[in-house]
């Protein structure tokens, strides 16, 4: 899954499940 910083993910992995999530830097979660 590729992502832009500032760009809004549906985080899906994680306690984070379901919840938007702005990715203000490169996160190791979207790996």
């Amino acid at each position: 899954m590729f992502v832009k910083k500032g760009d809004k993910v549906r985080v899906i992995a994680g306690k984070d499940k379901g919840v938007e999530a702005v990715v203000l830097t490169c996160s190791s979660k979207s790996k």
